[in-house]
């Protein structure tokens, strides 16, 4: 089963999606992200923080540009 969700953040687009942009920079606004490294083109593995455990998890992002959004999943 996939999860969903969606927030509207009160900023400019323009503000938001610098700050989006950098996937490597979400662990600091994602509370449970410890780390983040590109393995690869789209290709990042997660340091997710359960506890006092770190698991690694390999996500896919991508970005739609003209729809002005990012997703991301679990691989």
């Amino acid at each position: 089963m996939s999860e969903r969700a969606a927030t509207v953040i009160p900023l400019p687009l323009s503000v938001v999606e610098s700050n989006i942009w950098d996937v490597t920079s979400w662990p600091s606004f994602l509370g449970d992200v410890d780390w983040v490294r590109r393995s690869s083109h789209e290709r990042y593995l997660f340091g997710i923080r359960q506890g006092r455990r770190v698991e690694e998890t390999l996500v896919a992002v991508r970005w739609h540009a003209r729809d002005h959004r990012v997703t991301w999943r679990e691989l």
